[in-house]
């Protein structure tokens, strides 16, 4: 995002065995799981798919319906460990793909530390959604 026009996902240690998952869109909306226990020690995978992540002119989402593109560019869903922890329709700021940053608050939120405090492995694009029927 960008200052005043940001998504964030983040992640609040409850205890020595629980997080709350949680994202904050600028200003319009916010939520947050119950909490969730997790192995600190162990690799998780953490899945973000919002629709700060599908910026007009990308390439992959050319041919797509209208309607489809509106239902990914308008809902966040987050998923750890191949569950669905969150999930909310909300209208995120448009952005580009060089407005996205991990484990980086780039741009002075407040729900967010400046940097993720853990170690993160791996970083990848999923691929566009094919659309639902």
């Amino acid at each position: 995002g960008r200052p005043h026009a940001g998504t964030f996902v983040y992640a609040v240690y409850v205890d020595d065995t629980h997080i709350r998952l949680g994202f904050d869109v600028w200003s319009v909306a916010a939520g947050q799981t119950d909490p969730i226990e997790v192995d600190y020690f162990a690799d998780h995978e953490l899945i973000v798919d919002s629709g700060a992540l599908y910026p007009d002119g990308h390439p992959a989402l050319r041919g797509l319906p209208p309607a489809e593109l509106a239902r990914l560019r308008h809902h966040l869903r987050i998923a750890l460990d191949g569950r669905t922890v969150l999930e909310r329709d909300v209208d995120p700021f448009a952005s580009a793909v060089r407005d996205v940053t991990v484990g980086r608050n780039a741009i002075g939120g407040s729900t967010c530390e400046p940097g993720f405090a853990g170690r993160i492995l791996a970083v990848d694009r999923l691929p566009v959604p094919a659309p639902a029927h």
